[in-house]
């Protein structure tokens, strides 16, 4: 083996403190929940109410974000055949707690 080879190996090696600090499992794998956002059945025309809806929208993910429960959140820019809107990554392993960081998002 070269030593580039070998620095390839090298760097592949398990690291169980890593794994422990990003509370992985015994084989270094990370579970995340992920939550497909759909379009839901209110229909708001009033575009203040809308716009304000959207900024405690967009706070909520922030604050999730900063406190690291939220991964990866935002919309699709194309239409797609589920009518999924957008997505959100938790870092959690766990649905029930997931769905009540979901219930903090104003609808």
């Amino acid at each position: 083996m070269n030593s580039a080879q070998q620095k390839k190996v090298d760097v592949l090696k398990y690291n169980q403190k890593l794994a422990d600090s990003l509370g992985a499992d015994q084989y270094g794998m990370k579970s995340y929940v992920i939550v497909m956002l759909t379009t839901g059945t209110a229909k708001i025309d009033d575009k203040e109410k809308k716009a304000n809806l959207m900024k405690g929208h967009m706070e909520n993910i922030g604050k999730l974000a900063k406190e690291g429960k939220v991964i990866i959140a935002g919309p699709f820019s194309e239409k797609n055949q589920r009518d999924y809107r957008g997505m959100f990554i938790f870092n959690t392993k766990s649905k029930e707690e997931a769905e009540s960081w979901v219930k903090l998002i104003p609808p």
